[in-house]
């Protein structure tokens, strides 16, 4: 969504910024400093989040606090360590090895040379007697745990790292697609990793870890992507029957760490909702909530698993209506218990905002925006858009069950979710590929709404859809073909109030379909 400069946002008009321009053009115009203020939320608005968040259970003390501190973008990292999986126990960031990866920071960012006696210095230290870390292990603690925690620190060890395997490999280039170091080059496509992976016999979990880093965020080929989701999946399997036929607890060393199942989960829940062709797969989809929530408060990756739980809910639900339909004449409970599911569903997907930190926020009360708050709002609004477009195309069972019915506020609505899909930087989308299939997926929900309800907006919406990577070549032409050149007269209504003023009345609709209290 829009974001104003100090001086429009006093003026109460629109900020419109050239590609190539530093400044908006009535700050241009002006000759005027074009700067962006941290505003904060009102206090009416704060107290109305927080009476909220205690309404949907997601405040209060349930989370354990943790000591973090912010980074460069304002995200929280790890203070004096980070969570592993064994325990969710504390694991000390040496010092030295931190004072050692500055240094060679330092002397990459002066053009000086690669460090390599510092890095065997690095690789001398022993931890407590323990085993040696090798030197991706700190960039990865600091430039991507706190986005994507999806590799097991256990798997960094020296005794088991190979520096010229695909692990290293991906946390390498982990490291550059890093949300909060926007200023480094990318690492390329994801096509010698894919020939990399195909040429392994056996696939380890330590490399399936290392390329759920990077399925966010690099377009990898269906059978990539399979072949990981499986491995997670067939060691899941391998351990489960090693269990029963040993009627014990496996050792750890055997087991699947946390953080590497909630990477498969994840990738597995968003290739689902962008419609990507995938494998059925027996993966716990359910333990998501409880590992986002062991995470620290204010990093993204506690939010994006909490999203991606919602994500994976969402396509339960899904199953479970067309398996038992939407109702039952003879069974009223069964009815009920449909009705109930879905507008908690629905009012949890509109409110899940209120515990995110003002970092993580793409709204008006937060200026600037940061590149996780924009991946955090492009994820948000491909959830809504898949819950809405899913009911609207069951207006006459489901959408009368609930009460929804395309109706001009919830097209509004529907509208300004897909035109903030539409207009995510460049920048933001050349490292989070994800985006691509999100913003192919909203084109393809806002051609459906169209041919449904010949709303005129979404013509206009869609025309504002680009394919930028050339990935849907054939159905941006029929897009085209069937939209038009346009022109259209479009309603223009400021996102901001389409999205608030919907949120709070839908909101209080599902509270009475629910029957409150406290949303049961």
């Amino acid at each position: 969504m829009f974001k104003s400069c100090d001086y429009c946002r006093h003026r109460k008009k629109r900020c419109v910024v050239e590609w190539a321009g530093s400044r908006c053009t009535d700050c241009e115009h002006l000759d005027l400093p074009c700067e962006f203020s941290q505003r904060r939320p009102s206090l009416k608005r704060r107290q109305t989040s927080r009476n909220i968040a205690a309404r949907l259970g997601l405040g209060g003390g349930e989370s354990k606090p943790t000591d973090v501190q912010p980074a460069v973008s304002g995200l929280a990292v790890p203070d004096d360590g980070v969570f592993s999986d064994a325990g969710r126990r504390r694991v000390k960031v040496d010092s030295l090895t931190s004072k050692i990866n500055k240094t060679l920071l330092e002397r990459r960012a002066a053009g000086g040379s690669d460090g390599s006696t510092a890095s065997n210095e690095q690789r001398r230290y022993s931890e407590g007697g323990g085993v040696l870390r090798n030197p991706l292990y700190d960039r990865y603690v600091h430039d991507v745990q706190p986005f994507l925690p999806f590799v097991a620190v256990e798997m960094l060890a020296d005794n088991v790292f190979d520096e010229n395997g695909i692990l290293a490999d991906c946390l390498s280039r982990a490291c550059a697609l890093s949300l909060h170091l926007m200023h480094a080059q990318r690492s390329g496509d994801a096509s010698a990793l894919d020939d990399a992976i195909a040429r392994q016999h056996d696939l380890s979990l330590a490399d399936a870890a290392g390329v759920l880093l990077l399925m966010p965020c690099m377009h990898f080929s269906e059978a990539t992507i399979e072949r990981v989701l499986k491995t997670v999946e067939a060691t899941s399997i391998r351990i489960r029957e090693e269990e029963q036929q040993q009627h014990t607890s496996v050792p750890r060393s055997l087991g699947i760490p946390a953080c590497v199942m909630a990477g498969a989960v994840s990738a597995y829940t968003w290739k689902q909702l962008v419609g990507r062709p995938t494998t059925l797969l027996r993966l716990p989809t359910d333990m998501l909530h409880g590992y986002a929530m062991s995470l620290g408060e204010r990093t993204f990756a506690r939010h994006y698993l909490l999203l991606a739980d919602i994500g994976a809910r969402f396509n339960q639900q899904c199953i479970r209506t067309e398996l038992d339909g939407v109702s039952d004449a003879n069974d009223a409970t069964q009815t009920q218990s449909t009705r109930i599911a879905w507008a908690k569903l629905e009012y949890e997907c509109l409110l899940w905002q209120v515990r995110l930190p003002p970092h993580l926020l793409d709204l008006r009360d937060e200026l600037p925006a940061t590149p996780e708050s924009l991946v955090m709002h492009q994820l948000s609004s491909l959830v809504l858009l898949s819950l809405y477009s899913y009911i609207l195309n069951r207006t006459d069972t489901l959408g009368g069950l609930i009460a929804l019915r395309p109706v001009p506020g919830v097209l509004y609505f529907m509208c300004a979710l897909a035109r903030s899909v539409f207009i995510c930087p460049r920048a933001v989308l050349d490292r989070w590929d994800l985006i691509v299939d999100i913003r192919a997926t909203t084109a393809r929900i806002m051609l459906q709404l169209w041919h449904q309800t010949h709303f005129e907006n979404c013509r206009a919406i869609l025309d504002m859809w680009t394919d930028v990577e050339e990935r849907h070549a054939a159905f941006a032409a029929q897009v085209r073909e069937e939209i038009g050149t346009g022109p259209w007269t479009v309603d223009e209504i400021d996102g901001y109030s389409v999205f608030w003023t919907y949120r709070d009345l839908r909101a209080l609709t599902l509270e009475l379909i629910v029957g409150d209290p406290g949303m049961r």
